[in-house]
């Protein structure tokens, strides 16, 4: 993977948390379902929709979360819109595979 930097500085620490999120939730909704595809072009496909449906978090590598209940209380309606949000990403590849 190319190393990410602007005018020297090293960009690569900057990276989309929902990423870690995705696969970790993708891959407990997946597990035993024999309905959905698991072949590499779907998988790519869902985590990139479901990617693409979740509102992104960039967070710098200095970036410290909080253990504050507001902080916690937002983290769980966000992994509940996350987890909507990646039920429509496999249902959408489920219909219309690109394979």
């Amino acid at each position: 993977m190319r190393k990410k930097t602007l005018l020297g500085h090293d960009l690569s620490e900057i990276h989309n948390f929902n990423e870690d999120l995705v696969i970790d939730m993708l891959e407990k909704m997946l597990f035993g379902d024999s309905s959905v595809c698991k072949c590499n072009i779907c998988i790519e496909d869902m985590f990139a929709l479901a990617l693409k449906l979740i509102e992104p978090r960039y967070h710098p590598s200095a970036f410290s979360e909080g253990g504050s209940e507001q902080y916690l209380l937002a983290q769980k309606e966000f992994k509940e819109n996350a987890k909507i949000k990646l039920k429509e990403a496999i249902e959408r590849i489920k219909k219309n595979p690109h394979h």
